[in-house]
């Protein structure tokens, strides 16, 4: 009811006694536009039967009630650090109620997008195959806790980049006495080791590293 003009009817458009049947005053509107009886726009007047009105306010009802339960759990979710799962789920709901115009639905996007990428760089660093420095790890690790959300991965790549500083104070404690390096030199060799491709890699970690 609410696409259809109301003014419609002083314009002379007219319905059949039909529900929802029109029929409009000049013939030639049914046949192609532009015709000379005077009307600037074709306009019909559809009425509708009470029951059928009826199911349409409650269809009306429900659908306001489902957009004001959605701002409210994206508001909720905004305030604070929604699991990633949870950004996906929520915007998955805003595209099947067509609620792309609504704020929230931009934030959440946004947020999801950083949290896929960060995502998988975070996948490649734990299982890639690729050896990685210990400081790429630790960088990594600070930047999935700077984002407002919560990423599965990121306990994960806590604990490899623990292991890894572990053992890199275990070796530079063993290196030290048998060489006569200093803390720093066994660093500045572990990292090198690391650029050459010999470095620390967390799927050959050791289990108790």
């Amino acid at each position: 009811p609410g696409a259809h003009n109301a003014a419609a009817a002083s314009a002379g458009a007219q319905t059949d006694g039909k529900a929802g049947a029109p029929r409009v005053a000049c013939a030639e509107h049914g046949l192609r536009l532009g015709c000379g009886c005077g009307f600037s726009r074709l306009a019909v007047t559809v009425t509708f039967p009470p029951s059928l009105l009826a199911r349409f306010e409650a269809l009306l009802c429900r659908r306001l009630a489902q957009r004001t339960r959605w701002l409210a759990a994206a508001d909720g979710a905004l305030a604070g650090r929604p699991s990633l799962e949870v950004a996906v789920a929520l915007l998955a709901e805003a595209e099947r109620m067509q609620l792309k115009e609504e704020p929230q639905v931009g934030a959440l996007a946004a947020r999801r997008g950083e949290g896929e990428r960060w995502a998988a760089r975070a996948v490649a660093l734990l299982v890639g195959g690729r050896v990685h420095t210990l400081a790429a790890l630790e960088a990594h690790v600070a930047k999935g806790e700077a984002l407002p959300l919560e990423l599965s991965q990121l306990a994960a790549l806590r604990r490899a980049s623990e292991q890894a500083r572990a053992w890199e104070a275990r070796a530079q404690a063993a290196l030290a006495p048998a060489h006569g390096l200093g803390a720093g030199a066994a660093r500045a060799g572990g990292e090198a080791a690391a650029a050459d491709g010999t470095g620390w890699d967390p799927s050959r970690a050791p289990a108790g590293a």
